[in-house]
């Protein structure tokens, strides 16, 4: 009996090493890694029908060194990413996925090599958008005859 138990046992050890290396293998298709240089990537996919896509990166590394510059790639083509925004903790890019197919894989490669990075200054829109926020309380009703109006006109109407 007890050999039947060891050649049992020495079957599902088989069976478990051959599945673990068959599931190691299912989830190996991810990019491999283009930079030995960049400490940081990410990669996702393009959202269907999106022609741009805002990526968050740490501003520092776990060597607390900052992001000095970054890369974008879809496959072995090169895409254009430009710096949004930096703040004291994260980094906004800007990567462009316009002409890709639906749900397209993209890597996002940050270095730490050079001087932290910066917005790019021709980055701003020449024509902002204006927003104004009014205060509607509970109970309270605008201060302002126009800014009751404005508040109960459709979007649309405007």
């Amino acid at each position: 009996m007890t050999g039947l138990n060891d050649r049992a046992k020495m079957a599902l050890a088989l069976l478990l090493a051959a599945g673990l290396g068959w599931r190691a293998s299912a989830q190996a298709p991810d990019p491999p890694w283009r930079h030995a240089d960049a400490p940081l990537r990410a990669v996702f996919s393009m959202p269907a029908g999106q022609r741009f896509a805002l990526v968050e990166l740490p501003a520092f590394c776990l060597s607390n060194a900052p992001l000095a510059r970054v890369a974008a790639y879809h496959g072995q083509a090169p895409r254009p990413v430009r710096v949004a925004a930096t703040g004291s903790n994260t980094v906004s890019l800007m990567v462009n996925g316009d002409g890709l197919p639906a749900a397209a894989e993209i890597a996002v490669y940050a270095f730490t090599n050079g001087p932290a990075i910066q917005p790019d200054a021709a980055f701003a829109d020449p024509q902002p958008v204006s927003v104004t926020i009014l205060k509607a309380g509970a109970n309270e009703a605008p201060p302002t005859w126009e800014e009751m109006h404005f508040m109960s006109t459709r979007p649309e109407a405007l």
